[in-house]
């Protein structure tokens, strides 16, 4: 009886043995399928193929998509240059945009000179374009004299308000101490009055008791700063001319222009009159010693 349990005992282990050695055969080549499957999916000429369209499909959308954004920067880009070199025709602001008009002139004179060699039937035909071209010519040369002359008033007056700014900037100065004094002189608050009344008769008013009580005002001013110059003369003649103008006519603003242009570059020019903020007497007044003590 023991030895028949024995025999039963050792064969049952060796038959659970048996089984558990075939689950994990069976394990093994489970994943050695999975891995054999795995390796023939990736190496499939034919799934390779599908796969290497899908990339190149994917990346040639994408290189599309980023050409087309260089094409509408360029094309914008490109628009902003046109607009760029049509406003520098239309209105020349700088040197260069009259050198660039001048050489345009002479390239447009030349082709045209060109085409009447060829298209000239006769010697009278061709003296008659010749004289047809030298008015146009001149018409051209003449609008962009126009157009210089234009330019130079706005440079002008850029310049003048330029002076004017730094004309009303207070003056600061150190001191022994390395301190900084801010003073504004008597020029300083009277040059900052007469930019502002500036600055209101140059803005384009419409209704005329408005423009009337600008053109009072900066008459008072003037009055005022005590300045009895030829020019502090006519910027008052001018300002009386408007006032009476305006007082007695009704004339439109269009009728006005040229005086008030006139009037704006005269005073203008009164504000920067002396070319300098602080008068010698103030400099004397106000000065501070900006030299530091030697050491002891």
């Amino acid at each position: 009886m023991t030895d028949d349990h024995n025999l039963k005992s050792s064969m049952s282990q060796s038959v659970a043995e048996t089984s558990t050695q075939t689950e994990n055969e069976n394990r093994d080549v489970k994943l050695a399928s999975s891995i054999f499957k795995s390796i023939c999916i990736h190496t499939d000429p034919v799934r390779l193929e599908r796969y290497s369209i899908r990339e190149a499909t994917s990346q040639l959308s994408e290189s599309k998509e980023k050409d087309n954004e260089r094409k509408e920067e360029c094309e914008e880009g490109e628009e902003d240059d046109l607009e760029n070199e049509l406003q520098r025709r239309l209105n020349p602001k700088t040197p260069e945009d009259f050198e660039l008009l001048q050489s345009e002139l002479m390239q447009w004179k030349q082709r045209q000179n060109r085409k009447i060699v060829v298209t000239a039937r006769n010697p009278l035909h061709k003296k008659e374009m010749t004289v047809k071209l030298l008015e146009d010519e001149a018409k051209l040369i003449r609008k962009i004299e126009t157009l210089k002359a234009a330019a130079s008033e706005t440079w002008k007056m850029e310049k003048l308000e330029k002076i004017m700014e730094q004309m009303t900037m207070t003056k600061e100065w150190g001191t022994a101490d390395g301190m900084l004094i801010s003073v504004e002189t008597p020029e300083i608050v009277r040059a900052r009055e007469m930019k502002d009344a500036f600055a209101e008769l140059k803005k384009n008013v419409v209704n005329v008791r408005d423009r009337i009580e600008l053109l009072q005002n900066a008459r008072t001013l003037i009055e005022k700063s005590g300045d009895h110059s030829a020019l502090a003369k006519d910027v008052s003649s001018l300002l009386d001319r408007e006032l009476e103008m305006l007082n007695t006519t009704e004339l439109g603003s269009e009728f006005l222009v040229g005086l008030r242009k006139r009037m704006l570059n005269s005073f203008a020019k009164l504000v920067t009159h002396d070319n300098h903020v602080v008068s010698k007497a103030n400099k004397a007044k106000f000065k501070v010693h900006s030299q530091k003590p030697e050491d002891r």
